[in-house]
């Protein structure tokens, strides 16, 4: 039996089984760095990959319950590739797995690791063109099913084999890449349970990537005619600790979406929003 578990570079989502097995094979293996930048402009073209046979640890599974056993330490193929990846409106990234960008080499794409190991592995861009804005990649380390004989030389059977999965970032920053983060929309929205809401969509026309977690709104009335009541403006943090949905950067060309408290002392109504990033990325 196969339990896949699955990492990402923003947190560790883990699908553990509890059942009366005797042994669970495999704890996987670990991939540093997560997040990696490329800058063609800069000859930055490349990027070193490093992954460790995690050799039967089965601490980094999160806070579910655990396989049932001894672990067994075994071979763990691994097999890397690129993919495109999507942020849609609420956030959430979809690494589309089938469709593999030809704009990047990995070697070697596949390896073993046997117990102990630590190997090493190259990214390199080869694309023929520089995409027109800063763009994001899915980078995928993968545990296959693959049999393959222990030390021994007895092949491994039975109980549960736990899968590991990685989804890193690679990003490609061409030169000037510049984010122009606005809010398109702002409005009062009504909750099911009588609670007042400000609902915010933001999108990004520029060319690079920003953090929503740290800009500030700048919240300004109209009075029944439309008019700007600036007596009354109002101004709100954003933070990825408070509102999750901001840990993924905008990048250029994408929208989100935002649902927050009504402010207080903010008159319900008609509203105008304008949004203050930092420069640093």
């Amino acid at each position: 039996m196969i339990s896949v578990t699955r990492c990402n570079a923003l947190a560790i989502l883990s699908l553990s089984l509890l059942l009366p097995v005797p042994n669970a094979y495999g704890a996987g293996f670990s991939l540093n760095p997560w997040i990696i930048f490329l800058e063609p402009d800069k000859n930055k073209l490349s990027h070193e990959l490093i992954l460790t046979h995690d050799a039967g640890d089965n601490s980094d599974l999160g806070a579910g319950p655990r396989v049932q056993g001894p672990l067994v330490a075994q071979p763990v193929p691994v097999e890397l590739k690129v993919v495109q990846r999507e942020v849609d409106i609420e956030g959430m990234v979809r690494n589309n797995l089938d469709q593999i960008s030809t704009d990047f080499v990995v070697f070697p794409s596949q390896i073993i690791l046997y117990p102990g190991d630590i190997q090493k592995v190259q990214l390199q861009w080869v694309g023929t063109s520089l995409p027109l804005f800063e763009t994001s990649y899915g980078l995928i380390a993968e545990q296959i099913p693959v049999g393959i004989p222990d030390a021994g030389g007895a092949p491994v059977r039975g109980g549960v084999n736990i899968m590991v999965r990685y989804e890193a970032i690679v990003v490609v920053t061409p030169k000037g890449a510049t984010p122009a983060v606005v809010v398109d929309t702002a409005y009062a929205l009504k909750g099911q349970n009588g609670s007042d809401s400000l609902f915010l969509l933001f999108s990004n026309p520029g060319t690079g990537r920003q953090s929503l977690g740290e800009c500030h709104l700048a919240l300004t009335p109209r009075d029944a005619a439309g008019k700007l009541v600036l007596r009354n403006n109002v101004k709100v943090s954003l933070t990825a600790e408070e509102f999750p949905i901001l840990k993924q950067a905008l990048f250029a060309r994408g929208k989100r979406r935002l649902v927050i408290p009504w402010p207080k002392n903010l008159p319900i109504g008609q509203v105008a929003a304008t949004l203050a990033c930092p420069s640093a990325k």
